[in-house]
């Protein structure tokens, strides 16, 4: 027995297989995004625009008002202050751009070792003095330069 408005089950098996169909032209559709309609709506918006110029007759044209003729400072000037946000963003894009590259080279230049040409002259002995001499020498002046001696800076304690 059949519920009220309900379609035969011919019917009914050829919607579900136009459903199916249906769906699988769906899967396989390519998908544009909205620029591209966006952009061809701008591109249809110039050619018009172009095209009734050119075939409007010369009197019905409307007609430019003659501007005079800026100097490139204020035409700059006038450009900025219209963009304020893009050319801002731009600005600390490259700054930022700037100082990623800077403190990569930085850090290439901290970890370079100091090249000391005589570490017997900064010892303060002679080349050919004894083993023991160099090490007291050395001891001495890691005891004078160790950061825990007091005087050498108040400011870390």
């Amino acid at each position: 027995m059949q519920r009220k408005g309900a379609k035969p089950a011919k019917e009914r098996s050829a919607d579900s297989a136009d459903r199916v169909d249906d769906e699988a032209l769906l899967q396989n559709a390519i998908v544009a995004g909205w620029t591209d309609s966006f952009f061809l709506l701008q591109v249809f918006q110039w050619a018009m625009n172009r095209g009734m110029e050119m075939f409007s007759p010369a009197d019905t044209r409307p007609k430019r008002k003659q501007e005079p003729e800026l100097p490139f400072k204020e035409v700059a000037m006038l450009y900025v202050q219209a963009h304020k946000v893009p050319l801002g963003l731009m600005a600390i894009f490259v700054a930022t751009c700037a100082i990623i590259i800077a403190g990569e080279n930085l850090e290439k230049q901290i970890d370079r070792p100091v090249e000391v040409e005589d570490y017997y002259g900064v010892l303060g002995v002679t080349r050919d003095a004894e083993t023991g001499d160099i090490k007291r020498a050395y001891k001495t002046l890691a005891k004078r330069w160790h950061p825990d001696r007091r005087g050498i800076n108040k400011n870390m304690r």
